[in-house]
């Protein structure tokens, strides 16, 4: 499917907004190979886990940095904590040369909290790419709300094999009780359009979109 608006012409940049066995922690360092990312390597921290806090520590100044330079909408550090804690996530990070350079999560509802990049130079090197592949082999069923205007993270997730949503029916099967927080839906070049109220915030977010991995038997 196309692009939604002339506005993706302006593409953003950086950020793209299931328990371990008799104590064993399922924490671990994963090698990915990646074309054009020599010593790439790919970290997956689960906050379930009894090891996560320790773990967490070793990466959380270099996480907050990347997500913290890469959205132009960054509501803090204890904002983007609590959530990735509230979520009981997993996160995937992404490091060259034993250097983070690239940070995702995914809640346990199944939906996508973040994905960014940065350094600068580490960007449109397929790092979230990367993260977001890595991330479908924990969660093959996953989700994610878009501004229409995050031109690089939808082609992204759609070559990745996300869909976009076609009804507002699709939508409430998929978020459940967060549904009642969506409104004004619209169809914009094929694709459905909607606005969010963060209860959190008391803000309203225009013209988003959601993408998913659902198959047809788990949407109805």
């Amino acid at each position: 499917m196309g692009i939604l608006s002339a506005s993706c012409n302006r593409l953003t940049t950086g950020a793209t907004g299931n328990g371990a066995h008799h104590g064993e922690s399922k924490n671990m360092l994963n090698k990915t190979e990646q074309p054009g990312l020599v010593g790439f390597q790919v970290v997956i921290l689960d906050t379930t886990e009894p090891s996560f806090s320790s773990e967490f520590d070793k990466y959380k100044h270099s996480i907050l940095s990347i997500f913290s330079h890469s959205y132009r909408h960054y509501y803090g550090d204890d904002y983007l904590l609590t959530r990735i804690a509230a979520g009981e996530s997993v996160l995937f990070l992404g490091a060259i040369d034993h250097t983070l350079v690239g940070a995702s999560y995914v809640k346990r509802n199944l939906r996508r909290g973040g994905t960014a990049v940065y350094p600068d130079q580490y960007r449109g090197r397929g790092i979230a790419e990367a993260l977001v592949k890595e991330s479908l082999k924990r969660f093959p069923r996953q989700y994610t709300i878009l501004s229409i205007e995050e031109c690089a993270m939808l082609s992204l997730l759609e070559k990745a094999g996300f869909r976009r949503v076609l009804s507002s029916n699709e939508i409430k099967h998929i978020v459940k009780e967060e549904f009642v927080q969506l409104s004004e839906f619209t169809e914009m070049n094929g694709s459905l359009v909607f606005s969010r109220r963060s209860i959190k915030r008391a803000v309203v977010r225009p013209k988003l979109i959601l993408l998913h991995t659902f198959d047809y038997e788990a949407r109805f």
